[in-house]
């Protein structure tokens, strides 16, 4: 593990001992205008937190870590990040980019809490509360300044100002936009990317979640098909899928003892809500081989397998900045959404168009930036990048990778068999990227653990 001797100065920052996601760290702020236009005004404290490669030295270049959502501060990202850059040689720079974590937070309260679980399974983004953040975070915010490009521009600063001449990019899910934008506006400044989960820059979220998310569910019906042990235990497993959106159409009442306080509660869930769940179940294999098993109780009406999974996806979701999400989305996807085309694509799935209704109505609220023209362009670079996709992504499959992948002139897509948007490979991808990262190139990486990784186990019922 990375540890903290002393705290040395870093740049212009001033890093301080802390401890991060229960791991010793330094912390510092970089102080960044809101308004960079304006040169003047309301300033944003960006949260630095920073794991050196060897106590109170400076790598010569850093990787910088960047989280998800959007809404994500990337220090959440510290404990994975020490463990799959472990051995690396470079220092690991976690920036909470603005609106997130403890950089000028965007949080709504959407409810949700041990006192009122239900509040976790209320809409995807419940309209009254949504005016009601904008309201209170329009205060103290222009919320109009939180959008991909600000980040993009605060990273260069912070880069700057830490003193790194080149940095190692590594994106997670939209941390993949902020990188390739990055690389488009500041290719100088990378050394080498790596883009985990891919969001291409074609993509309109979530007008794609729906079909995406379905293809998955497919794919992972079929691995169970060709399990024996799954297979066994689900035969019908199309049939009870059936059986359960018969039984889902007007949503479903569950009573479930929540693991947290341990009290009964019964939960209301809509219909909406049930597919965006049920979607966000596929996001990890080791979630996804709970879903025939959670499908075929749900399809005989026995719903507390579901519950207690979409409660801890409820309690999960609440984590992000829902503030910084809407300001990103609103601006860089949903201004340019084809709602009409969205809805046809969405026909016949089980998310539906729920998540698309959710962030139109909820943007309609929402303050819009201009957005970049630049960033629905594809990304044209030299610049060395790994690109990792899981094969059963329900939100960014391997194709939106292989998309970006044809206009880079320097890349490798890495796929992982049986993957998913997270994914745990036993030491594999570590081995992959740390390559990358040592060398600087992608060219000549080993791939071949990725053929060797065991699949996934199934949770089997034995039967009813």
């Amino acid at each position: 593990m990375i540890t903290l001797l002393a705290a040395v100065l870093l740049g212009t920052v001033d890093f301080q001992p802390c401890e991060v996601d229960e791991q010793k760290a330094e912390c510092g702020q970089v102080s960044v205008l809101e308004n960079r236009a304006h040169q003047r005004g309301r300033k944003i404290d960006l949260h630095v937190a920073l794991l050196r490669h060897q106590a109170g030295r400076r790598s010569d270049d850093a990787i910088f870590i960047l989280g998800g959502g959007p809404g994500q501060g990337s220090t959440a990202l510290l404990g994975f990040a020490a463990e799959r850059f472990k051995g690396s040689g470079r220092d690991l720079v976690f920036v909470d980019v603005r609106g997130t974590g403890q950089s000028n937070p965007l949080n709504c309260d959407f409810g949700g809490s041990d006192a009122d679980p239900q509040g976790y399974l209320n809409d995807f983004l419940p309209l009254d509360r949504v005016r009601a953040c904008r309201e209170a975070l329009s205060q103290r915010a222009d919320l109009t300044q939180y959008t991909t490009r600000t980040v993009v521009d605060d990273l260069q600063e912070v880069r700057e100002k830490l003193g790194y001449r080149t940095i190692n990019l590594y994106g997670s899910s939209w941390g993949t936009r902020v990188s390739q934008e990055f690389m488009r506006h500041y290719p100088k400044s990378v050394r080498m990317a790596i883009l985990d989960g891919v969001v291409a820059p074609s993509m309109t979220t979530p007008a794609t979640f729906a079909r995406d998310g379905q293809i998955s569910l497919e794919g992972v019906f079929a691995l169970c098909a060709a399990d024996a042990g799954c297979r066994a235990a689900y035969p019908a497993l199309l049939e009870d899928y059936q059986a359960m959106m018969q039984r889902i159409a007007n949503g479903i009442e569950v009573s479930v003892t929540d693991p947290k306080t341990k009290k009964e509660v019964r939960l209301q869930v809509n219909r909406g809500l049930l597919g965006e769940t049920f979607r966000n179940f596929l996001y990890s294999p080791e979630v996804y081989v709970r879903v025939p098993y959670i499908i075929h109780r749900v399809a005989r009406g026995q719903f507390e397998e579901y519950g207690l999974t979409a409660l801890n996806y409820g309690r999960g979701i609440r984590t992000l900045s829902f503030g910084m999400f809407l300001s990103v989305s609103c601006t860089d996807d949903i201004s340019r959404l084809d709602f009409p085309t969205a809805k046809q694509a969405s026909e016949g799935t089980l998310l539906g168009n729920y998540r698309v209704e959710q962030q139109v109505a909820a943007c309609r609220l929402w303050p819009l930036a201009t957005p970049d023209p630049s960033r629905v362009s594809p990304l044209r670079s030299f610049i060395p990048t790994l690109l990792i996709s899981g094969e059963f992504d329900p939100v960014t499959p391997p194709k939106y990778a292989a998309e970006v992948a044809q206009t880079l002139s320097n890349a490798v897509h890495a796929i992982v068999p049986k993957g998913s948007h997270v994914n745990i490979t036993e030491g594999c991808l570590e081995r992959i990227t740390i390559d990358a990262v040592k060398s600087g190139a992608v060219r000549n990486l080993d791939l071949t653990c990725l053929r060797n990784l065991p699949s996934p186990k199934f949770v089997v019922s034995g039967g009813e």
